[in-house]
C-alpha cells in the first residue's frame, strides 16, 4: 500500500504532462463489463509501477463496483461505465450514478485530493490480501466533525468530513500518548490550522477533546499564557479578539484557560474566561475536553468535570480556522513546547460518560466517576456542603485508597496540602483530632449504595 501512494505522490509531483489515457463510454453489450485501452501510458507508467498490487474502491451500495490498477481488463459486475483518467474511475452511491473522472495533469491531482477522503467512505483492498484480510474504514461516528489521529503523513481528518488541515508552518510529529501512531509537536513556532465550515459547527453547541503534553521548560520564556487551541482570529493592533472557543495553557500555574467571545467586550474584552481547578503536570500526558451547550460551558480534566461556568452575554460566532499548537500572531511570543494528539471535534455537547470513557487510563486505575472536587481552600462545614446528590466528603479510608492520589494526579493539592474528610465532622470538638487547619480541600466520593441499588 505504501509503494502505491508513494508512486502516486511522485506522479503529482513530475508528472503533468500527462495524457488521456482512456476512452469513455458506456461498455458495448459484445464486451460486457470491459475497459478499452486508447494509449500506453497505463501500460509503462501504472501497470509496471503498480506490479501486481491493485486498489479496488467499493462504493457505499454497490460492494461490486470496482476499477483500478494492473486488472484494467475489469471494471466491475454491476457498473456499465468506463474509466475515462489514466488513475482510476470510482463510483460514489448507486451503480447508476456517473461515475467521477479524472482527466491528464488535472486528474493525478484530483486522485491524490480525493483518496484522501477515501478512509470513510471506501474499502481498499490489496489483491494480495484479498484472501484473507480487508482493510476497511473506521466507522463514521455520529457528530463527529473533525478527527486528527496525528499518524498519517498529512495530519488528514479521518472523520469522513473531509476537514483537512490547510498547510502549517513547519509541522514535526512527536511520540503519541499510548504508545502507537504520532503526535504533533508543537515548538511555539509552528502551528497547524484547520477550516470547518459554520454550517457543520456552530457556536451554539460543540464539543472539543484531545490529549496534551506540555514539556517542562528549564527557564520560562515568554507570554505566560499561549493558546493549544483557538477558532478565530486575534487583531492585537486594534484590540478585537475572535475566541469560540480559544483553550489557552498557563505555563507558570499549569492551568488550562478557556476564553468564548461574547458581545460583551466591555467587561471581557478577550472573552468570558474559565480557569481550570486542575494543575497539568509536565511530561505528562493529560486528556482536555470542552463542551458548550447553549450559555453553558463545562471543561473536563481527565475525565473529571472540573469547571462549570454560564457566559454573562451570548456568544459570537467567527468563520475564521481552528489554530492548533499556536496561531501567527503569538508564534513570536509564545515559546511552548508540547504534544498534541488525538484531537476530535463534534457538533454536540457529548454526555460525561464519553468524555471518561475517552480519559479512563489518566486516575491510576479509579474511574473518573468516583469522586469530584466540592471545594478549595474552604471551612469543613462548606466542604461537606459541596458535594452534589449521590456524592458525600470522602471518609479517611476512601481518600487513602484512591482520592489522594487523584488530588495530587489533578493538582488540587497545590491548592492546599490539608483534605477534609467525612470523619472529621464527628471530631469537630475534638481540637487535636481535626487538628489546626482551618481550610482545606473537600472531595467528594461516590456513594456506593446509590451504585448497588442502581
Amino acid at each position: 500500500m505504501k509503494d502505491v501512494l508513494d508512486w502516486i505522490q511522485k506522479v503529482v509531483e513530475e508528472k503533468d504532462d500527462v495524457k488521456e489515457t482512456f476512452a469513455s463510454q458506456r461498455v458495448p453489450k459484445y464486451r460486457k463489463y470491459s475497459r478499452k485501452i486508447v494509449g500506453n501510458t497505463f501500460e509503462k507508467e501504472i501497470k509496471n509501477n503498480l506490479k501486481n498490487q491493485a486498489l479496488f474502491f467499493y462504493a457505499n451500495n454497490c460492494s461490486a463496483c470496482a476499477s483500478y490498477g494492473p486488472l484494467y481488463e475489469e471494471l466491475g459486475l454491476y457498473c456499465p461505465y468506463y474509466a475515462n483518467s489514466p488513475v482510476f474511475a470510482f463510483f460514489k452511491g448507486q451503480c447508476k450514478d456517473i461515475p467521477y473522472i479524472y482527466r491528464s495533469n488535472v486528474a493525478y491531482k484530483g486522485f491524490i485530493n480525493d483518496f484522501i477522503e477515501i478512509s470513510a467512505k471506501f474499502q481498499i483492498v490489496d489483491e494480495n490480501l484479498v484472501s484473507d484480510k480487508i482493510l476497511v474504514p473506521p466507522a463514521k461516528m455520529e457528530g463527529l466533525i473533525g478527527y486528527y489521529s496525528f499518524d498519517d503523513k498529512n495530519n488528514l481528518d479521518i472523520s469522513g468530513n473531509s476537514n483537512h488541515p490547510n498547510e502549517g508552518s513547519d509541522i514535526q510529529k512527536g511520540q503519541p500518548w499510548g504508545g502507537q501512531g504520532n503526535s504533533l509537536f508543537f515548538n511555539g513556532k509552528n502551528y497547524l490550522s484547520i477550516n470547518i465550515p459554520q454550517e457543520q459547527l456552530k457556536s451554539s453547541s460543540y464539543t472539543i477533546q484531545f490529549y496534551y503534553f506540555p514539556v517542562e521548560e528549564k527557564q520560562l520564556k515568554g507570554k505566560k499564557e499561549c493558546p493549544i487551541i483557538q477558532k478565530g482570529f486575534d487583531n492585537l493592533i486594534e484590540g478585537k479578539f475572535e475566541r469560540q472557543p480559544g483553550i489557552y495553557f498557563n505555563k507558570e500555574k499549569r492551568s488550562i484557560k478557556i476564553f468564548i467571545s461574547t458581545l460583551d467586550t466591555n467587561e471581557f474584552l478577550e472573552g468570558n474566561i474559565l480557569e481550570s481547578n486542575a494543575r497539568l503536570s509536565y511530561n505528562k500526558w493529560a486528556h482536555i475536553s470542552l463542551s458548550k451547550s447553549s450559555q453553558k460551558i463545562k471543561l473536563y480534566i481527565n475525565g473529571i468535570l472540573d469547571q462549570v461556568a454560564v457566559l454573562q452575554s451570548f456568544d459570537v460566532e467567527n468563520d475564521s480556522p481552528f489554530y492548533i499548537g499556536n496561531t501567527p500572531w503569538f508564534s513570536d511570543d509564545c515559546i511552548l513546547n508540547a504534544f498534541v494528539d488525538e484531537l476530535k471535534i463534534y457538533n454536540y455537547e457529548i454526555k460525561s460518560y464519553q468524555v471518561q470513557a475517552e480519559a479512563s487510563m489518566f486516575l491510576g486505575g479509579i474511574e473518573p466517576s468516583f469522586l469530584h472536587l466540592g471545594c478549595i481552600n474552604c471551612e469543613l462545614e462548606t466542604a461537606k456542603q459541596s458535594c452534589i446528590q449521590g456524592y458525600h466528603l470522602c471518609t479517611s479510608l476512601e481518600i487513602y485508597s484512591g482520592a489522594y492520589n487523584v488530588a495530587r494526579i489533578m493538582g488540587w493539592i497545590e491548592h492546599n496540602n490539608n483534605i477534609w474528610s467525612y470523619n472529621q465532622l464527628f471530631q469537630i470538638d475534638n481540637q487535636e483530632d481535626s487538628g489546626s487547619a482551618n481550610s482545606g480541600i473537600g472531595i467528594c466520593c461516590v456513594d456506593l449504595q446509590d451504585i448497588m441499588q442502581s
